[in-house]
């Protein structure tokens, strides 16, 4: 072989290499963006329910349902979260658990949230699975006083 054989074929070896590295790393970045979104994004899916059963005085009663948080931060002092929910105009806001992590437990978030969102309309709260690991946690008993507080 020839040095000139030899040049090109390290040349195509290092073309290869370059671009097996260019593509893995915009395949990175493009996962982080995409999971960066998931966790971030606020979903809002808007049902009208009609029934005989339901009394006219529920017309145009709007609910606000919220779940599974764990407690995640939508911007300083949930102020992204809590302006999607006003726009809402709720009538009641409910959550149906899992406003902490159980794993974490950052209560701070959660606080936060929940003060803006009884500052909205009446809110109410139900236990999830990640609220039940904290009620075997003798040191974060007053996780639950404080949130009946609000």
């Amino acid at each position: 072989m020839t040095w000139l054989k030899v040049i090109i074929k390290f040349y195509q070896f290092l073309y290869r290499v370059i671009l097996v590295i260019t593509i893995s790393l915009y395949l990175i970045i493009g996962l982080k963006c995409l999971l960066y979104y998931g966790n971030n994004h606020i979903d809002i899916t808007q049902y009208i329910i009609q029934s005989d059963k339901i009394s006219d005085s529920f017309s145009g009663y709007r609910i606000v349902q919220l779940s599974d948080l764990h407690s995640k931060t939508f911007g300083s002092n949930q102020v992204n979260l809590l302006k999607k929910v006003k726009h809402l105009q709720p009538d009641i806001i409910v959550f149906t658990g899992d406003l902490v992590d159980g794993r974490t437990k950052l209560e701070g978030p959660c606080f936060e949230l929940m003060k803006g969102l009884v500052a909205i309309a009446p809110t109410y709260y139900i236990y999830g699975n990640h609220e039940a690991i904290l009620l075997y946690d003798n040191e974060k008993q007053d996780f639950f006083k404080k949130l009946d507080e609000i």
